[in-house]
């Protein structure tokens, strides 16, 4: 017996006399209980406020206060295994925005929905208190109060799936972060650089041959020439842009091969971009851009972009920009035109990795018209004659890609070709006999009319050759005309529709 069937020595009021046995006897009743922390099933019915008193009716057993209304877990004693174990957390369902107070410590909330939890201040809940918190039905936001802090930063966001232990000291909070090892197949709300951290997690670089806006990023194709100074492309797809000024700069672009073997740029790369000014003045220049135009104005526009690329300099520590331009072409409208993405990096002799991420002006009141497109590339110093800049693996993606060692997510060679080929073809065609007109097909349909030029006439003595105007077949520029004047000549056509 260790609860006391009445409580109390002496005899409560309107009992009998008790006889001096049934004295003792209740004074060991009670005693006992006492002795025992009031051990029984259920709460006993003289229980007063502030009681502790055990429930033995389960394995392990209860241990509770009473509070005047309500019994209050304290925790459970196991006699069989010979352990406590006190309450660990009180449980708690919430579906939208909360304010965690003082009488939440030690609370377990699992949120169904996307929320934000809001603390209050650290110093009303005081030292030791903690919560655990779990994103289960999209990403929870924790928001401390007023300018404290979590884990040194203004707000904590914490995961679909995954968890945090929230611990204050009174001035500020930390974390204990638990992410989930499970997979999620509902819909779930991520940030741009917890995508792609996902992206990098399954290798998705290695799934979207089209995720990279750029043709030609890693410089295997150069069909006008492989070393040129002063001239617009060289690379295919790849220009030089020069904008204001009084001075006459000459710049170069060459292609360079990396050494077999090489681990500094991922990828095994075979070629690079060697570019810069080499002489000349730059009176009053306003930019030097090794760029890219991406046919299309509203290609990425207002969306979040990351631009990967490598890069050193042959000479000095120039520092570099990533910048873009909007053109309409022949459309018409108002918009922001030009931006930077991300902020100046210095380059040395060793390659390096550059990673921004930034934002492409959106369009509005636009009307499109025809050769239109987004220029990207990399700014070169305006103070850097005499200094090259060695760029490798370019590429441009939608998103925050910084998690990811490198997005370029290559395409086959011969995808690679025919997309360059659509801007710039170069190829040999044939006419035969006096005044003979013939027909010659493009490698692949061409982005428009293109502007033909004869490269070089291969015939016998007074042999002529002229291309003439390019042909639309089935709703694209696929062939053209050209004659020979004399004799049987053949020819290389350059076909060039760039933006």
């Amino acid at each position: 017996m260790t609860r006391a069937t009445t409580w109390g020595v002496p005899r409560n009021a309107g009992e009998a006399d008790l006889t001096q046995e049934q004295w003792a006897t209740r004074a060991d009743e009670s005693l006992d209980a006492l002795l025992s922390s009031q051990k029984g099933s259920g709460r006993p019915a003289y229980a007063v406020p502030g009681m502790v008193w055990v429930d033995d009716s389960a394995t392990p057993w209860g241990v509770y206060v009473y509070d005047g209304t309500d019994d209050i877990l304290v925790g459970y004693a196991d006699a069989a295994n010979n352990f406590f174990r006190g309450k660990v957390a009180k449980y708690s369902a919430k579906s939208g925005a909360y304010v965690a107070v003082l009488g939440d410590n030690a609370t377990f909330f699992r949120f169904s929905a996307g929320a934000t939890l809001t603390l209050d201040a650290a110093s009303a809940l005081g030292a030791d208190w903690w919560c655990l918190v779990k994103a289960d039905g999209g990403a929870v936001t924790v928001d401390p109060n007023g300018p404290e802090t979590i884990d040194g930063s203004p707000t904590l966001l914490i995961a679909q799936g995954d968890s945090a232990f929230i611990f204050c000291d009174g001035a500020a909070f930390y974390t204990a972060y638990v992410k989930s090892t499970g997979v999620s197949y509902s819909a779930q709300s991520l940030t741009a650089a917890q995508k792609g951290q996902a992206r990098a997690n399954v290798g998705a670089d290695l799934l979207g041959g089209l995720r990279n806006k750029v043709i030609n990023g890693n410089f295997d194709f150069w069909h006008r020439s492989t070393n040129a100074a002063t001239r617009e492309y060289v690379a295919d797809r790849w220009r030089m842009r020069t904008a204001g000024g009084i001075g006459a700069p000459i710049y170069s672009q060459s292609r360079q091969q990396f050494a077999m073997g090489q681990t500094d740029v991922p990828g095994n790369p075979r070629y690079f971009a060697r570019v810069g000014i080499i002489s000349g003045s730059l009176s009053g220049q306003l930019m030097f851009r090794f760029e890219q135009r991406i046919e299309g104005v509203e290609t990425l526009s207002g969306k979040q972009v990351t631009v990967t690329f490598w890069a050193k300099s042959t000479t000095g520590t120039p520092e570099i920009s990533v910048g873009y331009s909007q053109d309409l072409g022949t459309g018409s409208g108002t918009f922001t035109g030009t931006g930077t993405i991300g902020a100046p990096v210095t380059l040395n002799a060793n390659w390096q990795k550059v990673s921004v991420t930034g934002t492409i002006a959106p369009l509005s009141n636009v009307t499109f018209g025809t050769g239109d497109y987004l220029a990207v590339g990399v700014n070169l110093p305006l103070n850097s004659v005499g200094t090259t800049v060695d760029i490798a693996r370019f590429s441009i993606v939608e998103g925050d890609a910084t998690a990811e060692a490198d997005p370029f997510s290559p395409r086959h060679l011969g995808q690679e070709l025919a997309l360059c080929l659509r801007y710039y073809a170069l190829f040999t065609t044939l006419a035969v006999t006096t005044a003979n007109t013939n027909s010659s097909s493009f490698p692949v349909p061409m982005r428009a009319t293109p502007t033909l030029t004869t490269v070089t006439l291969n015939a016998g003595s007074g042999a002529q050759y002229a291309a003439t105007a390019a042909l639309n077949g089935v709703g694209a520029v696929t062939y053209f005309q050209h004659v020979a004047n004399s004799g049987i000549a053949t020819a290389t056509i350059a076909a060039d529709s760039e933006l």
